[in-house]
């Protein structure tokens, strides 16, 4: 239920709430700050290394540029909750100009946060199941930024002036009611300009992250013939025999059966499950509270009753906790990010191109140092026994080897 610009009066409990908010969106704007300058530090360095290096240092692959785009929509999105502390200390919230910053802070971090988290997914998806390097691509990566970008600040400010302040004193961000956020009636430009970015991102988790960890783990085995042609093993295949087909020995293999310990590749694999279950649990609660408020009025955390604010305690409990929660989401994806992408924003090793093709044609028997979520079944096409392939798919490690890539190999042998 619509509270219009009227001032809503805040009791201790739902100020000590709203502090707790404060202090969530506080840990993931410095959490942010502190990994862009660690970033900024690895850049230093690695420039100061190889002044002379025409290679890409920080942009290695799209993903990078992805992962910079999210986090300043992290940034956005804890400032607005940073910004409940004023709420908080006056025990009240009310329209004018500072209500109208904190309810563009939270819709632009909001809502980028949900597109460029379905970028990176679908961006992890690609480089995985296609299992090839997707190089850093300048025009690919303006058209993605300009859509994301472009659509949230035009849908947010153009609604903004679409709907000014009218007669009543209405406006277009009122208190919602422990902060400020999108009138509750304008229901639509809450659906389309938030809400379904929000689930579409959640589901988008859970529809690649899942089916990834499958494939890595090694229950799902792509076939080169279509769908009819992949296979789902109960039991994943050993290791080994992941990097063969089925007419190739053991002996005529040029994968070592000791390259990598299986319950390391097991442990990495389950790393993919990390993405869905944080997304959910941060989104998830949240959104069932905003969804029962706006398809049921009278589950609303506020109603009107004889001219009055009235508080529906449970509701307003929820709404409090889950919105701290939501507000952790910067300080997570910096957790997730250092936990299971060593090879994004400089965090790990990277070989340029050249590198690489020296590494094809002169250097063998090297070991890969480490394992991310995009290499972990790699391939290891080579010349001959003892020379290896490293080709990076953008997460800074080789790619992942499916059924229909040991053509190749079949190939080379003839």
């Amino acid at each position: 239920m619509s509270t219009g610009c009227r001032r809503i009066e805040l009791s201790t409990s739902h100020a000590i709430g709203l502090a707790f908010s404060t202090q969530a969106g506080s840990i993931s704007f410095f959490g942010v700050l502190v990994l862009f300058g660690l970033v900024f530090v690895k850049y230093r360095r690695s420039r100061k290394r190889n002044p002379d290096s025409r290679d890409r240092v920080l942009l290695r692959s799209n993903l990078d540029l992805y992962m910079i785009n999210l986090f300043v929509s992290e940034l956005l999105m804890a400032l607005g909750g940073m910004l409940d502390a004023k709420w908080a200390n006056e025990s009240a919230v009310y329209c004018g100009g500072y209500c109208d910053a904190q309810g563009s802070f939270q819709y632009l971090g909001e809502t980028s946060v949900a597109l460029w988290t379905l970028a990176v997914t679908l961006h992890t998806w690609q480089s995985v199941v296609y299992a090839q390097r997707i190089p850093f691509r300048w025009p690919l990566c303006v058209m993605v930024m300009v859509v994301i970008w472009g659509f949230v600040f035009a849908f947010n400010f153009g609604a903004y002036s679409v709907h000014p302040k009218n007669q009543d004193n209405d406006s277009y961000f009122t208190p919602g009611p422990f902060w400020c956020w999108i009138n509750p009636k304008y229901g639509e430009e809450r659906l389309a300009g938030e809400y379904l970015w929000l689930w579409v991102a959640g589901f988008g988790n859970l529809l690649v992250y899942i089916p990834l960890f499958l494939l890595l783990r090694g229950n799902i085995v792509l076939g080169n013939e279509g769908f009819k042609s992949h296979r789902w093993y109960w039991t994943p295949p050993p290791l080994c025999n992941a990097f063969r087909t089925e007419t190739q020995s053991a002996s005529s293999s040029s994968i070592p059966d000791d390259v990598y310990d299986e319950e390391h590749i097991r442990k990495e694999a389950t790393k993919m499950l990390w993405y869905p279950a944080a997304y959910t649990i941060i989104v998830l609660p949240i959104s069932i509270v905003r969804w029962s408020t706006f398809t049921v009025h009278d589950l609303g955390a506020v109603k009107i009753q004889n001219d009055t604010v009235v508080f529906h305690a449970p509701m307003a409990t929820a709404t409090l906790v889950f919105h701290a929660l939501f507000r952790l989401s910067g300080i997570i994806n910096v957790i997730l990010v250092l936990a299971t992408r060593p090879n994004v924003l400089l965090f790990g090793e990277h070989h340029s191109e050249d590198q690489n093709d020296t590494e094809h044609h002169g250097i063998s028997r090297r070991r890969v140092e480490s394992i991310d979520d995009g290499s972990m079944r790699q391939r290891y096409n080579a010349t001959s026994p003892s020379e290896r392939v490293r080709e990076y798919t953008g997460f800074g490690g080789p790619a992942v080897i499916n059924r229909r890539d040991d053509d190749s190999i079949m190939t080379d042998k003839r």
